[in-house]
C-alpha cells in the first residue's frame, strides 16, 4: 500500500514538473504566407498535344497553434489558400498545324501545416525558430464525381491552309473546356524564422521552402469546325516564399 502510495505522489511529481508554467506553454496567432510556385515541365502522351504552365504564386491566411515544451515546439496551422498561374496549350491538325492559346486560372484550397520546431535564443529579446513539416493540402471543388470544369471559352486561330496558298491567312474559332483534378497530397517544407517582440506580443518573419506545393491532372476538351481533340496532362512542383506569423 506504502509503495503503490509512493508511486503515485511520484507521477504526480513529474506530470506536474513537466506540465509546469515555465517549460509548457501554449500561443495562438494569425498566419500569412506568399509563396513563388516552380512549376516542373509537365507530363503527356499525345504527339498532336503540348502544354506549359508558367511560374504562379500562392496566397494563404491561416491560424496558427503553437505549443512549447522549453525549447521545442509542435505548430499546427489551419489555411485557406489561392493559387493563381497560367497554362498554355498548343494543338495541331491536318488542316491548323498549330492551335495555340493560354488561359490564366485561379484555384481555391485548404492545407493543414503540421510541424516540429526548435527555439534558439539570439538575446534577452529575439528568437530563431527552424521547423520541418508537411501539409495536407486539398482543392475545395474536388469531389467523388470528379473534378469541375473551372474554365470555359474560346478563341480564334489563324493559320494558312496547306492546299490553299493564294487566299492567304484563314481563321478558325475553337471553344475549349478545362478541368482541374487536384487530389489531397502532403507537401513537405521546412521553415525559418526571426521571432521579434511586438507590442506585448511576438511577430515573426521568415522563408519557408516546399518540396511539392502544387500537384493536379488538368484536362482539356477543344472543338472547332470539324475538328475535336481531348488530351490530359500532369503537373506538380516546389515553391518558395515568405511568411508572417503574430503570436498573441
Amino acid at each position: 500500500m506504502i509503495g503503490r502510495i509512493f508511486i503515485a505522489v511520484l507521477l504526480l511529481f513529474f506530470s506536474s514538473s513537466f506540465f509546469a508554467q515555465d517549460k509548457f506553454s501554449y500561443t495562438p496567432g494569425v498566419s500569412i504566407q506568399l509563396e513563388s510556385i516552380l512549376s516542373q515541365k509537365s507530363e503527356n502522351n499525345y504527339q498532336y498535344f503540348t502544354t506549359s504552365y508558367s511560374s504562379g504564386a500562392s496566397f494563404n491566411l491561416g491560424m496558427t497553434n503553437k505549443v512549447n515544451y522549453k525549447k521545442l515546439f509542435i505548430r499546427l496551422n489551419a489555411n485557406i489558400g489561392i493559387l493563381s498561374q497560367s497554362q498554355k496549350f498548343t494543338f495541331s491538325n491536318e488542316v491548323d498545324n498549330r492551335i495555340e492559346h493560354e488561359v490564366d486560372y485561379q484555384l481555391l484550397y485548404w492545407s493543414l501545416d503540421y510541424s516540429l520546431g526548435r527555439d534558439f535564443q539570439l538575446n534577452a529579446l529575439n528568437k530563431l525558430h527552424v521547423e520541418f513539416g508537411f501539409s495536407t493540402i486539398g482543392d475545395f471543388n474536388s469531389s467523388t464525381l470528379g473534378s469541375e470544369i473551372y474554365q470555359t471559352g474560346s478563341f480564334t486561330s489563324k493559320y494558312v491552309a496547306a492546299d490553299d496558298h493564294y487566299n492567304g491567312t484563314s481563321s478558325q474559332e475553337y471553344q475549349y473546356e478545362l478541368s482541374y483534378e487536384w487530389q489531397v497530397y502532403l507537401s513537405p517544407f521546412i521553415r525559418c524564422s526571426l521571432s521579434l517582440p511586438s507590442f506585448k506580443n511576438r511577430l515573426n518573419i521568415g522563408v519557408i521552402g516546399r518540396l511539392n506545393n502544387i500537384q493536379f491532372d488538368s484536362f482539356i476538351y477543344i472543338t472547332g469546325g470539324n475538328y475535336s481533340a481531348i488530351a490530359n496532362s500532369s503537373l506538380n512542383g516546389g515553391s518558395i516564399g515568405l511568411f508572417l506569423n503574430y503570436e498573441f
